[in-house]
């Protein structure tokens, strides 16, 4: 149940950085005469992509741990 609890925050956090990645890069890609990516080949999209599915791991740690404290 406590592995649980740590998989929820430490998938947070990391959605969290991802989300931020991608705000970043937009905003850079605002800024006339700069390269728009942080990253040779990354487009914006992806780093909301992957900070859903770590944000999707988030709520099915939590409902497990809800679920358990149930039983």
């Amino acid at each position: 149940m406590k592995l649980s609890g740590w998989i929820a925050w430490i998938s947070a956090g990391i959605g969290f950085l991802f989300t931020l990645l991608g705000l970043i890069q937009i905003l850079i890609g605002l800024i006339p005469g700069v390269n728009p990516r942080l990253f040779g080949d990354t487009e914006v999209i992806n780093f909301f992509i992957a900070s859903s599915d770590f944000f999707i791991i988030t709520i099915v740690a939590i409902l497990y741990r809800w679920q358990c404290k149930k039983e």
